[in-house]
């Protein structure tokens, strides 16, 4: 989007984007699908605004599968002619100021890039981050990151592998433990105890039926969730700043906290209450914060 957007503005720019994966998406790149994977987004809220996304492709509930999202991307760069600026498989090591504006050394080329202006736009998951003890070099065992479990599917779904290990406890470790499960293999989940924890576990559904993001999305939360961005306003002072605002806003986050709760199982056995996050007040909106 910010390529498109900067070509509008200055059509005749020498552009270049550099991506370290071999398709476009990211985190949806083809590489990194699986199967059952899927975006707790409804159909319609996954997509920019001038361009929608085809429905082929989603849940019964409405919700975007991997799939649907990394070819919508594909599409999108199709589309918008933006192929032809893209240099793949290409890994930025090393970004530096020069006399031009920035100097760019590439892993593994002897290319050098020099650019007046950088913009950097990886997002908060494009290197992995692996715990200091874990020796892959020596392992006996395979260890593989949750960013390679599109391309490592086949090799985990064969017969002889029974049972894995999966260490953390973020959203790719609930993704990954629901896979595995799925593939029919004995899971055994390893949370270090002084960390920050699993994260919320939030229902597709809140408030009768309403998708959460969508909730998620609309104006009111941007009242209802504290935020430094949002300061002024009617809205923002009755709900952060009277006490009847403040007890409303309470109450909103101690039901979604509940639900939430239910939702997830807590209460099922020893064995899920292990997952249940701990926080102060035990209301959710300081864990998506956390997040």
């Amino acid at each position: 989007m910010a390529a498109r957007t900067y070509l509008r503005l200055r059509p005749e720019a020498n552009l270049l984007i550099i991506d370290a994966d071999s398709t476009v998406g990211g985190v949806w790149s083809k590489d990194r699908l699986y199967p059952n994977l899927v975006a707790q987004v409804k159909l319609g809220l996954f997509n920019y605004t001038d361009t929608p996304m085809s429905p082929q492709g989603k849940t019964k509930t409405d919700l975007v599968t991997g799939n649907m999202i990394h070819q919508y991307m594909a599409k999108y760069a199709d589309d918008h002619g933006l192929f032809r600026y893209i240099r793949f498989n290409s890994f930025v090591e090393r970004a530096e100021r020069c006399q031009r504006g920035w100097r760019l050394q590439i892993k593994g080329s002897a290319d050098i890039i020099e650019t007046e202006k950088l913009l950097v736009a990886t997002g908060v998951t494009s290197i992995p981050n692996m715990p200091e003890h874990f020796d892959t070099a020596r392992a006996s065992l395979p260890i593989i990151h949750s960013k390679d479990l599109g391309i490592s599917f086949q090799a985990i779904q064969a017969p002889h592998v029974h049972t894995v290990v999966v260490v953390g406890a973020a959203k790719s470790a609930y993704d990954a433990v629901y896979l595995l499960l799925s593939m029919g293999k004995k899971v055994k989940w390893i949370i270090r105890p002084d960390g920050a924890g699993p994260l919320a576990i939030l229902p597709t559904k809140l408030l009768g039926g309403f998708n959460s993001i969508a909730v998620a999305s609309t104006r009111l939360m941007t009242y209802l969730s504290p935020s430094i961005l949002n300061t002024e306003g009617t809205l923002y002072f009755f709900f952060q700043k009277s006490s009847i605002g403040q007890w409303c806003t309470a109450k909103f986050w101690d039901t979604v906290t509940y639900l939430s709760n239910r939702h997830a199982g807590y209460s099922k056995g020893d064995h899920v209450a292990g997952l249940k996050p701990e926080v102060d007040a035990k209301r959710l909106v300081y864990l998506l914060a956390r997040e």
